[in-house]
C-alpha cells in the first residue's frame, strides 16, 4: 500500500519535470533558429572589386591585357599594391605561367594559392598535392621552413597571399587578426559570461553557417582534438564530446604560452576537426569546420578561454573573448 501511495506522489512530479524540460528545449531551439536568420556576407574573392587606391585601379586594363584569364586580375593588382615599383605586365605573365602549369598537371587551386605560388614558385603547387594539403598560413609557413632555397625568403613571405588579399578588400581578412571565423560571416548568439536570460555562460557563441571555416586565434599546441560526434546531430542535453561530460561535440582544445602564463582555448561544436593532438598550430590556421555537434541546437561556434587552468564550462580564470580578440564582437548581437 505504501508503495502505491509513493508512486502516486512521484508520478505528478515526474510529469512536471518532463514537461518543464521539454518546454525549455523548445524555447532554446526557437531562440537559436531566430539567431540563424541574420548571417551576413561571406568573404569571397571577386575579380571585379574596385580598389580605393586610384593608382592601383589605373593598372586594371593593363593587367587584364596580359592575363589569359581575367578572374586573376585582382590577384595581379593585389601583388602590385604591395610594391608599386613592379611591372604589372610581368606579374601577369608570371601568373599565366602558374595557370598553365596547374592546367597541365590537372591541379585545381583557389586564387589565394596562386598568389602564394607567385612568391614560392610552382613548386608550392607540387608540395600541396604531394602532401594532400590546402593552402593556409600554417602550410605556407611549413613550406618556407622546409624549402631548400628558404634563405631567399623574407621572414613573413609565408603571409604573402594573405597580405595581398587584405589589400584587395578590407572586409576580407581570412582568419587574420586572431578571428576564429571569417569576418562578416557570423553574429553573436549567446554572450559572455551571461546569456540574455541571465544564465551563466563560460564562453561566447557565434552563430555561423554550417561548415564555415574555423581558425586558430593564436599560435599554440593542440592538447586534444575531440572527434566522434555526429557533425549535425546536436540537441539540448546531448553530452557527446569531452569525455561525454560537457557536450562539446567535436572540438579543439589548445594551449598558448604568454610569458609566464598559459592560455587555454576551446573551440567546439564542430562538424570537422582538421588538426591532431600535439600539432603546432599557427594563428589563422584552419583547424576545423563549424557544425552542430554535442549540446547544441543549431550551427555555431562556442569559443571559451581560460588563463592558467583548464576549467571547461566553469567560472574559473575566465578570459573575455571580446577583449582578447580585437574586433571579434564588433558585429550585431542576435541574443
Amino acid at each position: 500500500m505504501k508503495k502505491i501511495l509513493l508512486l502516486l506522489l512521484l508520478v505528478p512530479i515526474l510529469i512536471f519535470i518532463c514537461i518543464f524540460g521539454l518546454l525549455q528545449q523548445i524555447g532554446n531551439i526557437f531562440a537559436n533558429e531566430d539567431s540563424q536568420t541574420t548571417v551576413v556576407k561571406t568573404c569571397k574573392y571577386d575579380w571585379q572589386t574596385k580598389f580605393e587606391d586610384e593608382e592601383i585601379e589605373k593598372m586594371r586594363k593593363t593587367a587584364e591585357q596580359y592575363l589569359i584569364d581575367k578572374k586573376y586580375v585582382n590577384a595581379v593588382l593585389g601583388i602590385y599594391s604591395m610594391d608599386k615599383k613592379q611591372d604589372v605586365a610581368e606579374i601577369g605573365k608570371k601568373i599565366n605561367k602558374l595557370i598553365e602549369y596547374a592546367m597541365e598537371k590537372k591541379m585545381d587551386y583557389d586564387v589565394m594559392t596562386y598568389i602564394q605560388a607567385y612568391k614560392f614558385t610552382a613548386d608550392y603547387f607540387d608540395y600541396l598535392r604531394n602532401n594532400n594539403m590546402e593552402h593556409s598560413l600554417a602550410t605556407a609557413k611549413t613550406y618556407q621552413e622546409l624549402d631548400r632555397n628558404k634563405d631567399k625568403y623574407k621572414e613573413n613571405d609565408y603571409q604573402f597571399a594573405q597580405l595581398a588579399l587584405v589589400s584587395m578588400s578590407a572586409d576580407c581578412q581570412m582568419g587574420q587578426g586572431g578571428l576564429p571565423l571569417d569576418k562578416n560571416t557570423y553574429s553573436v548568439t549567446s554572450g559572455f559570461p551571461y546569456r540574455s536570460d541571465g544564465t551563466f555562460h563560460a564562453g561566447l557563441d557565434l552563430g555561423v553557417k554550417y561548415g564555415s571555416r574555423t581558425y586558430a586565434i593564436e599560435d599554440g599546441e593542440v592538447m586534444i582534438a575531440g572527434t566522434g560526434c555526429p557533425p549535425d546531430g546536436g540537441y539540448i542535453g546531448n553530452q557527446c564530446g569531452m569525455d561525454d561530460m560537457y557536450g562539446a561535440g567535436n572540438y579543439v582544445l589548445y594551449k598558448v604560452q604568454k610569458g609566464m602564463d598559459t592560455i587555454y582555448i576551446l573551440q567546439c561544436h564542430l562538424s570537422e576537426v582538421r588538426v591532431k593532438k600535439g600539432e603546432k598550430i599557427t594563428q589563422g590556421q584552419l583547424i576545423g569546420l563549424s557544425g552542430n555537434s554535442g549540446n547544441s541546437s543549431g550551427a555555431h561556434l562556442h569559443l571559451e578561454i581560460h588563463k592558467n587552468v583548464v576549467a571547461i564550462g566553469a567560472d574559473k580564470n575566465l578570459v573575455n573573448p571580446c577583449e582578447y580578440i580585437k574586433g571579434l564582437c564588433e558585429v550585431k548581437n542576435e541574443e
